[in-house]
């Protein structure tokens, strides 16, 4: 099974635990003081003021250059004030890997020779932005780094799938199409199978949080017990799945196993917060067994 090294994009849907109410200590934060949205909005403002040549083999990779570097901003606030390990290690290797890739856009740009308009490209590549800005400006932020690092970087990487996805139907340059291609496969599939993962884990972790205020504490403690032990698997599957690692398979299989025995306890509880956490737990068992069995 093998998982490219794009596919940070995915680390956590805390969303859906954003979404509850604040006896769980989870606020959200106007996006103008936002720091994490703040890099964002900057990478937006750059690239809506770039100069167009409506020449897909030009665009493309100047607006991926800008792009790149709003991913970088973030991976490098995420690094300097994030608390979470392995989001900090996938800051640092979206960094590494996206420094990178920018160097070749520019050696690209340097040398590249080729004249044609398509305007159609220009239009697709200008709502794509568009798209990205929008589903930035609805996302739950909570000034939490790790949180809003994670949150925005699904947004901004499904901006990027859109732009790869418009240079293959009107690009013509094999190394570019290539570059592009190698995008749109990957992560769209990772942005899928991470997410219910992501969406396990903070379920599991809102559904052990609400258990803890419930009147019979006692009564509760499996089920708290396996909530923790379930989201503690699923962001490790996340995370072994974006670095790539040769154990993610196995390690999936474990995961399936601990979010269905989470499922079969929270639904023995008629609390709301357990029964959408036994759901999302189902659900991540299958698509890890589906992940293992790839």
């Amino acid at each position: 099974m093998k998982y490219t090294s794009v596919a940070l994009a995915s680390v956590l849907l805390l969303a859906v635990a954003c979404s509850k109410n604040n006896k769980d200590n989870q606020y959200l934060q106007p996006h103008d003081a936002n720091r994490m949205m703040d890099s964002m909005h900057a990478m937006m403002g750059k690239m809506d003021t770039m100069h167009m040549t409506n020449n897909p083999e030009i665009d493309f990779p100047m607006m991926m250059i800008m792009h790149h570097e709003g991913a970088i901003s973030m991976a490098n606030l995420e690094a300097q004030a994030g608390k979470d390990h392995s989001l900090k290690r996938t800051a640092q290797k979206i960094n590494d890997e996206q420094q990178a890739e920018i160097q070749q856009f520019m050696a690209f740009l340097d040398t590249v020779k080729t004249e044609g308009i398509d305007m159609v490209f220009t239009m697709e590549q200008k709502a794509n932005m568009d798209k990205m800005g929008k589903a930035a400006d609805v996302q739950l932020i909570t000034g939490d780094i790790d949180n809003d690092f994670a949150t925005l970087m699904i947004v901004h990487h499904q901006a990027a799938m859109d732009n790869a996805l418009s240079y293959r139907h009107h690009g013509v340059n094999g190394w570019l199409l290539q570059k592009a291609a190698n995008i749109a496969s990957s992560q769209t599939k990772e942005i899928d199978e991470l997410s219910a993962c992501l969406k396990c884990a903070t379920l599991c972790n809102y559904c052990a949080s609400s258990c803890l205020q419930e009147k019979d504490v006692k009564m509760m403690a499996k089920c708290i017990q396996l909530d923790m032990e379930c989201a503690a698997a699923c962001y490790n599957a996340a995370q072994l799945m974006s670095l790539g690692s040769s154990r993610a398979e196995e390690f999936c299989r474990l995961c399936a196993e601990l979010c269905q025995s989470c499922a079969d306890e929270c639904a023995k509880h008629d609390n709301e917060h357990c029964r959408e956490c036994a759901e999302a737990c189902r659900q991540c068992a299958d698509e890890c067994l589906h992940m293992a069995a790839v």
